[in-house]
């Protein structure tokens, strides 16, 4: 589970498409053949974890709502000392507030992606870049750091479904913990699987090639917002609900 975490999602950062996120976290579903890396996502909210955990909003452009979104970037860090936050800030037009460490985490590296959002028609808007800071522990444990412009055709954190929410420092926290199943291409899902995938939000599946074997992997996520820009830690399983909350508040200290 942790190889599939830090390995090969950090391979997957091309040419991903989610359609629609619903009202949270990563709840997208993935048009027809949307790949990511080796996996096909052939259902609706699939997680886009890792270097991909785009917090998009489902929001209205002109006549057409957002229901999809593009990111892609290199796998390898844009940057790679802590000094070059200014560049990558500089570079994406977003005025951020980017701390060194995340509690036992420390910075490694900046990658700059880019990223579209497209609506019903497939009219592309929001054309942007955004940032992702990658952090690593003393065991080389990652969190990512997912910093983005708030555009005003998406629908705000305050509107969306959480697991749970706080407030510190007058800024709203909003955490969600996500259950990913993956399976070999033409694996069949048990009843339950089935129901949890059209019922539970927070229930993803994801097809890989025929011979991956049945896994599961936790991802969890904190989410803010605050001077039109918005943050998005993402964190495996090993890492604690508090902790997140606590890397959140330590954005205002």
């Amino acid at each position: 589970m942790n190889k599939i975490f830090k390995n090969e999602f950090h391979k997957i950062v091309k040419d991903v498409y989610p359609s629609y996120y619903v009202k949270n976290k990563i709840d997208a579903e993935i048009q027809n053949h949307g790949k990511k890396g080796d996996f096909q996502m052939k259902k609706r909210r699939i997680v886009l974890v890792a270097c991909l955990a785009l917090f998009l909003s489902v929001g209205v452009y002109g006549g057409g709502k957002i229901t999809s979104s593009k990111i892609s970037s290199l796998s390898n860090y844009t940057y790679t000392t802590f000094s070059d936050v200014e560049k990558a800030e500089k570079k994406t037009g977003i005025d951020a507030n980017i701390p060194k460490d995340l509690g036992n985490y420390t910075f490694d590296g900046i990658t700059v992606a880019n990223v579209s959002d497209f609506d019903d028609s497939g009219n592309e808007m929001n054309k942007r870049k955004n940032i992702i800071v990658t952090y690593k522990n003393s065991s080389n444990e990652i969190i990512d750091l997912y910093v983005d412009k708030i555009f005003d055709n998406q629908t705000p954190l305050s509107e969306q479904k959480f697991q749970e929410t706080r407030t510190s420092n007058g800024v709203n926290f909003y955490y969600t913990k996500l259950e990913t199943l993956f399976l070999g291409d033409g694996s069949q899902l048990t009843k339950e699987e089935q129901r949890r995938m059209e019922e539970d939000p927070f229930y993803n599946v994801a097809y890989g090639s025929p011979d991956q074997e049945r896994e599961v992997s936790i991802s969890k996520h904190l989410s803010f917002e605050t001077n039109g820009v918005s943050y998005s830690i993402l964190a495996n399983e090993n890492v604690q609900k508090e902790e997140l909350f606590e890397m959140g508040a330590h954005f205002f200290q």
